[in-house]
């Protein structure tokens, strides 16, 4: 049995197939419970998938991750507050929405008008 791993470019997420040839989602660890939406707390694989990068990705740029202000484990739970990463996401976005709003529609020169022709 042969197994081959793909990462998608655009996406960054990572897929896995096994002799069909057809690759399949990575999803979430059938024992991880912090999937959960009753669950406050996000484990490595859970910040991982927020983020929309792979398990070992995280691991190894957590450090790096947190040097930017990223959540640190809660040395209690052992796991992140995932609203503490939800705010961190927001703090981190270019554009507020007020901010989308307020921009102006694009620019109609490049349409064609008929009454032109």
């Amino acid at each position: 049995m042969s197994k081959s791993m793909e990462l998608d470019g655009t996406t960054g997420a990572l897929s896995v197939s096994m002799d069909t040839g057809t690759p399949k989602p990575v999803t979430k660890p059938k024992t991880d419970r912090t999937f959960d939406p009753l669950s406050e707390y996000g484990s490595h694989a859970w910040c991982a998938a927020v983020l929309g990068k792979s398990t070992d990705w995280f691991r190894k740029n957590r450090e790096t991750l947190e040097a930017e202000g990223f959540p640190r484990v809660c040395r209690i739970v052992g796991h992140t507050i995932k609203a503490d990463v939800r705010a961190w996401i927001t703090k981190r976005r270019q554009y507020s929405d007020v901010a989308a709003k307020d921009r102006r529609p694009p620019s109609q020169g490049n349409k064609e008008r008929p009454e032109f022709f």
